[in-house]
């Protein structure tokens, strides 16, 4: 023990440092301390002999490791190779609380993270490995990890692994007791071919390309053995109720099941047989030679390999040939089976039969495009191509039914469609009557369906179309009624569920009449009723116009041509938002699904519920009316007015009008207007408190401002962020509302 001052290398290892020793302890009678300890940069370190430091124990410190900063104080460094102190790429500190540095470049720090610091790291030839926690970045929440790495960049066969090896005895023998031991289990990092995270077990695998690990988890057992070479078990129990996995060659699966059952289900649970499929079971491309089949048996003798109960089923090799109901191959019939009495009369016949599969009737030839065809030319009065009978049944009778499914690239799917072409008086395309006794539930002589569940353009349910004529229907609809009718409807339209944009019962492209017509008005259904205010402003916010359509540019519409006095729908939004709506007609097609015109958005307005407005406006106006007579009556019974004489003899008469003690609100001008306009009052009364109060169209408050002296003011209204819209004013004075304006922003 001393306090000689001596010079000694450093951690540094190029620099020569004076250092205070304070303990060293002499193998011999040399100079050459065997063990010395001595305090730098704050730490301790340990030397053996030559001087050659072991073991460092830092004191306060900070470092940077892989360019992460961490805080290294008090970690531990052992070390083997002098070049981690030494070597000019090595970071000269330990990286987490206990550092082991192995021979080789052991300084690697390519594989560092900051969350290694806890635990203990590995350096070993330029890898690095880690054991311990690492944070998740919240509170009491951790991993804990075994790390392993390679050098920067990846190996062109893979990284190294993480291997899991049990030893034994002296290391002569073989698996445990061999040199390098037996191998249980390997994990991979990245590979080639963007392979990352694989999982082996066995002990069969290495560090060559053809032996790691093939899939993210490879069970790898080449023994022959049937019951203890199974490369996978699944049990519930150890010695019983169990199934065992095993690949005997290429794409080869063997199950060997032991248990009570010895039953797989698939996509069963509690399987009745040994194999029992919920579903569908299906083979494929099974070859039709001869000395293939499909075979269903049982062995009889588990000890002789050919004792099978079997039945048998072989492919024949014939496409003519069908299996029968006994399990046997058959021929299909080669001849028809009905006698033609001429050959332009009938033709008939079926799949792989003397015929292509269709039927035709009156023609000489098979139409190889429609499965029954029937024709009749003739000269008679009355000609049927078919007519169909049917008894009436206890719960229904059809006559016919027709259906038609087409893919989701189909043009058209036409369940029946009716042509009639002739010079005669009528013509029907198709033509239906339904009649039905006294007490019948219903008499329908057609009905249009139409449901489709994809997205679809046009949907209709029943179209009619109808030519050039002196009167022309598209449909005609006819109801009678007797003495038992309550109610009658010619055409009676519903919807069920709602569009998105727009929904009709009944929707007219052109002009429409009739006698009288109703609106459903019952107070029984309706909710939330409310009165009416401000009719007089709103009508007078309406813009009424005259105008003509354009009927070229938009023939589908079927416009007037005429000139027409109305409402453009844009005002109406501004005004009355709720009476204006987004509409669409659709798009038009021909007979065979070809789009002939375009769909064309546009807006409607609802003119019943103006109505109402109007009706508003006038009480409004009548009220104001009567105020003024009010008014008028009680000054004349106030004062006995007499006629103004002239002041001279020129005829001039003088009259001075006042408004004091009174409450003036003038309309706002502009009115509309775009980003400013300007109010102007007037308040000749004593008051407490007034105010002007301003609301949007549902009645929301939106803004006051605070009136503070009588006599005339303007308040000037900016309003760029302001919707589009109708809005409200009102001037209250002492808690009394006195008039109140209507403004439209557009």
């Amino acid at each position: 023990l001393s306090n000689e001052v001596t010079n000694w290398t450093l951690f540094t290892g190029a620099t020569i440092a004076t250092v205070v020793e304070r303990f060293r302890l002499y193998a011999d009678a040399t100079t050459t301390p065997w063990i010395g300890l001595r305090s730098a940069s704050n730490g301790l370190r340990f030397e053996t002999a030559g001087a050659f430091p072991r073991m460092r124990i830092n004191g306060n410190s900070t470092a940077t490791v892989n360019g992460f900063a961490i805080d290294n104080t008090g970690f531990v460094a052992l070390v083997s190779d002098q070049t981690f102190w030494t070597d000019i790429n090595s970071i000269k500190t330990p990286y987490s609380l206990l550092h082991l540095a192995g021979s080789g470049a052991n300084y690697s720090t390519s594989s560092y993270r900051p969350w290694m610091r806890d635990g203990i790291v590995f350096t070993y030839h330029g890898d690095l490995g880690y054991i311990g926690p690492r944070n998740l970045g919240v509170e009491d929440r951790n991993e804990f990890v075994i790390q392993w790495s390679d050098n920067a960049n990846v190996d062109p066969f893979g990284p190294d692994d993480l291997v899991f090896r049990f030893t034994r005895s002296n290391g002569l023998g073989t698996l445990g007791a061999s040199l390098e031991g037996l191998e249980v289990m390997r994990c991979t990092g990245e590979g080639p071919a963007n392979t990352p995270g694989r999982v082996s077990i066995g002990n069969e695998f290495s560090d060559i390309a053809g032996e790691r690990p093939q899939r993210r988890l490879h069970v790898h057992d080449p023994s022959a053995d049937e019951f203890n070479g199974s490369q996978l078990r699944l049990s519930q129990g150890f010695t019983t109720n169990f199934t065992d996995f095993r690949s005997t060659a290429n794409g080869n699966l063997y199950l060997n099941m032991t248990g009570s059952q010895e039953r797989v289900g698939i996509e069963e649970p509690a399987p009745l047989e040994r194999l029992d499929v919920a579903g569908n079971a299906r083979l494929q491309n099974v070859p039709i030679f001869p000395s293939h089949c499909v075979m269903l048996g049982q062995r009889i003798d588990p000890l002789v390999n050919d004792d099978i109960r079997f039945t048998r089923l072989d492919f024949s090799g014939n496409n003519n040939d069908f299996l029968a109901g006994d399990g046997t191959w058959q021929q299909a019939i080669t001849e028809c089976d009905w006698d033609l009495v001429n050959t332009a009369d009938l033709a008939t016949g079926f799949p792989r039969a003397c015929r292509p599969g269709n039927v035709t009737i009156g023609e000489s030839q098979i139409y190889t495009d429609t499965k029954l065809r029937i024709s009749h030319y003739g000269t008679l009065p009355t000609m049927y191509g078919q007519r169909i009978f049917v008894n009436a049944g206890t719960i229904n009778s059809i006559g016919l039914e027709s259906s038609a499914t087409g893919a989701l690239t189909a043009t058209s799917v036409i369940g029946v469609r009716g042509n009639a072409v002739g010079t005669i008086e009528k013509n029907f395309g198709g033509y239906f009557t339904a009649g039905a006794p006294i007490g019948g539930t219903a008499a329908i002589g057609c009905i249009g369906i139409s449901t489709i569940a994809n997205a679809s353009s046009t949907n209709t349910g029943l179209m009619a179309s109808a030519g050039f004529a002196k009167n022309v229907y598209g449909v005609h609809a006819r109801a009678g009624a007797s003495n038992l009718t309550e109610n009658i409807y010619a055409v009676y339209g519903e919807v069920t569920g709602s569009g998105s944009n727009q929904t009709w019962a009944v929707y007219a492209n052109g002009p429409s009449g009739g006698v009288t017509n109703w609106i459903i008005s019952d107070e029984m259904l309706k909710d939330d009723i409310l009165p009416m205010e401000n009719g007089i402003e709103t009508i007078l916010a309406l813009k009424p116009s005259t105008y003509t359509f354009k009927t070229e540019e938009y023939p589908q519409l079927t416009l007037p041509t005429d000139m027409h006095y109305g409402l453009l729908a844009s005002n109406v939004q501004e005004v009355l938002p709720s009476l204006v709506m987004d509409a669409c007609v659709p798009g038009r097609m021909d007979l065979e699904g070809n789009v002939t015109t375009e769909s064309l958005d546009f807006k409607m307005v609802n003119y019943n519920e103006i109505i109402p407005v109007l009706v508003r406006a006038v009480q409004e106006q009548q009220a104001q009316i009567a105020e003024l007579n009010q008014a008028l009556q009680n000054c004349c019974a106030a004062k006995s007015f007499a006629p103004t004489q002239p002041s001279g003899n020129n005829g001039i008469a003088d009259v001075k009008l006042s408004n004091q003690n009174n409450v003036v609100l003038n309309q706002n001008v502009p009115n509309p207007f775009a980003e400013r306009t300007t109010v102007e009052y007037e308040v000749n009364v004593i008051f407490t408190r007034a105010q002007m109060l301003f609301h949007d169209g549902s009645g929301k408050l939106i803004e006051i401002v605070d009136i503070l002296q009588s006599g005339k003011g303007q308040i000037n209204v900016f309003a760029d962020d302001l919707s589009k819209g109708s809005y409200t004013y009102s001037l209250v004075v002492d808690g009394k509302v006195e008039q109140t304006k209507r403004m439209i922003k557009e």
